[in-house]
């Protein structure tokens, strides 16, 4: 990973993610987020994009940490794209694209496997992120 992405995510502040989950085992050494909002069948907002953009370089200089696996929580999609009626501020908005697609290139540019569980619709954004991974497994 680029010098540069990595302290651009280093600029960013901290975020306490309801809409990211975010685990790490560390008897498998195996990073776990989860895509958390399936009433809008997971569609990316600021915070998601933000939180993959500051914990993936962190996953990277960890030695602990082997792997990262994608899901998205319910039944019906991996993820719908990116949130189009979110409420956050103006400023924030503007930036997603720029979140989500830094975290798309910190995501393909790992050398540590990415495993993407993908299970219902999984467009726009959202295959954006799977197509990031190196390993894809989709689900009915």
């Amino acid at each position: 990973m680029s010098t540069r992405l990595t302290l651009i995510a280093q600029h960013l502040s901290e975020t306490s993610s309801t809409t990211l989950l975010d685990e790490f085992h560390p008897t498998t050494g195996l990073r776990h987020f989860c895509l958390n909002s399936p009433k809008s069948l997971n569609a990316i907002t600021v915070e998601m994009a933000k939180g993959l953009m500051t914990e993936v370089p962190k996953f990277h200089v960890d030695p602990s940490q082997k792997a990262i696996l994608l899901t998205g929580t319910g039944d019906r999609a991996f993820c719908a794209g990116a949130d189009l009626i979110e409420d956050s501020p103006p400023r924030d908005l503007k930036l997603k694209p720029f979140y989500v697609y830094t975290a798309m290139q910190f995501l393909s540019q790992l050398e540590k496997p990415v495993i993407a569980l993908c299970h219902g619709a999984t467009v726009g954004s959202g295959w954006g992120l799977v197509s990031s991974a190196k390993y894809i497994i989709g689900t009915e």
